[in-house]
């Protein structure tokens, strides 16, 4: 093995390193912990990864060293060595709901979505409370089309977190999908709440408004979504329609 202080190579079993005199006790998974940390935090990521892997052989069941080098990984973009890690610390932490859900996202963004779906379904088996996994997998389903599901996925997440207006905008998108013009309509005024310049809320929201009969208040948003967006070809179709009539 190689000094980490002077990189000499050394044998396992001493008390001080021969060549510059390190102590043993610099090697506890603790120490090398709070190094790789400090590491960490001074952008020196390789370091820090090379630290956490020697913590991780002096303590290979210590789930907290795996969940750190998973978490480095995953903010290095290096997501199958995430996926790596974050499964060590569940060998021992079984009931990491944290995890789960980073080996989640991982799976998401390597677009192996109903893996992604079975972490985040897994992270909340374990944690109820974890709102954003509620969101994540509200997105996963989108992309596999599970609509309904994406739904009550964002019905939940907003059942504690009423201020997650993002979620009502996926959600409006889904229910429009699905002609759940009531929902979209409420979602969509939820949206415009914090951004009244949404072009894809004004114009779903204005297509809402006309499929449940309010056609003037339907036309009056498809206006102002055309104004800014004048590349809508869907809302310009739909103003045409109505004055038609």
């Amino acid at each position: 093995m190689k000094c980490l202080e002077c990189k000499a190579e050394i044998e396992k079993d001493f008390d001080y390193c021969p060549y510059c005199g390190a102590p043993r006790e610099y090697y506890d998974w603790r120490n090398l912990m709070r190094v790789a940390y400090e590491l960490e935090r001074s952008g020196d990521f390789d370091g820090a990864v090379e630290h956490y892997w020697r913590a991780a052989e002096d303590k290979p069941d210590e789930p907290e060293v795996h969940m750190r080098l998973g978490e480095l990984y995953f903010h290095r973009g290096e997501l199958p060595e995430a996926i790596k890690s974050f499964g060590l610390a569940l060998k021992t932490a079984k009931e990491c709901a944290m995890c789960h859900y980073y080996i989640g996202l991982c799976y998401y963004r390597l677009v192996r979505i109903d893996e992604a779906i079975e972490s985040f379904k897994k992270a909340l088996e374990t944690e109820p409370e974890l709102d954003l996994a509620y969101y994540w997998l509200g997105i996963a389903y989108y992309h596999k089309g599970k609509l309904a599901e994406a739904i009550e996925m964002y019905e939940k997440l907003l059942e504690k977190e009423p201020d997650y207006y993002i979620a009502y905008y996926h959600m409006g998108v889904a229910a429009s999908r699905l002609g759940q013009h009531d929902k979209t309509i409420l979602c969509f005024e939820k949206v415009l709440e914090q951004n009244p310049t949404s072009p894809t809320a004004l114009s779903l929201l204005g297509e809402a408004y006309v499929r449940v009969g309010e056609t003037t208040k339907g036309a009056g948003y498809l206006r102002q979504a055309v104004e800014l967006d004048p590349d809508d070809s869907k809302s310009q179709s739909l103003l045409a329609l109505i004055y038609e009539e």
